[in-house]
């Protein structure tokens, strides 16, 4: 494979690929199936798109290529890209707190973003906060970009494994300070998923210790935030 690629830059001077995985799931401890686009643009004239499936196989300590298949497929828009996430579109609530309202989750801006709304109520003082998911084409990664009520801000990507999505944010607090966090949303059923977080913060030139925080189990609510 890595003999055909480079044979065809060498033909195709000025000629750009680019790999979008969709997928990779794990079919057995030795067979994992990633689908995904590949994009090719020349020097010159329109780039073409072809959605492929690649089947490797464990051999020993490495992975080989058992199979690849490959299609015509339509250029990709944002909202072919966030359809990974769209089984989070909904209203959702934690299970042990019933304090707060259902997080909503809608697609917004011509279904090209997915809109989180959050409101957390604390013992004295109550949070809102606004998270905006897309797809950007530059770093042709899933990012979000994220406000809440008391000042803060932050910005985060989104790296897709199986049923496991890692999203690492990097965050500026109401009082100057930064925070980073890497979480792990994982998808149980279409109804029900995890949030597995771990959180540092940073206060001027020195690092606090990592604190790992309980997974938190969500599910589905209607819209009077009650599950089904």
């Amino acid at each position: 494979m890595q003999k055909l690629l480079a044979d065809n830059f060498q033909q195709n001077p000025g000629v750009k690929l680019a790999i979008t995985t969709e997928e990779i799931k794990q079919l057995t401890p030795d067979v994992k199936v990633s689908r995904g686009f590949a994009t090719v643009t020349p020097a010159k004239g329109a780039a073409t798109t072809t959605r492929y499936t690649l089947v490797k196989v464990r051999k020993g300590d490495h992975w080989e290529i058992s199979q690849m298949n490959e299609r015509e497929a339509p250029p990709l828009n944002a909202y072919a890209k966030l359809a990974a996430l769209e089984w989070l579109v909904g209203n959702v609530a934690r299970q042990e707190r019933k304090s707060n309202r259902p997080v909503q989750n809608q697609l917004g801006g011509r279904q090209n973003f997915l809109v989180r709304t959050i409101h957390v109520q604390g013992n004295e003082t109550t949070t809102d906060g606004w998270e905006i998911i897309g797809w950007d084409p530059v770093r042709q990664q899933i990012r979000s970009w994220i406000f809440d009520s008391n000042g803060g801000f932050g910005e985060t990507i989104w790296v897709n494994n199986g049923d496991d999505w890692l999203i690492r944010a990097s965050n500026v607090l109401p009082d100057g300070s930064r925070s980073t966090a890497e979480n792990v949303l994982t998808k149980v059923d279409d109804n029900k998923f995890t949030w597995d977080r771990k959180i540092e913060r940073s206060m001027a030139n020195r690092s606090l210790r990592w604190i790992r925080l309980k997974s938190n189990e969500w599910r589905g609510v209607n819209k009077e935030g009650v599950p089904p």
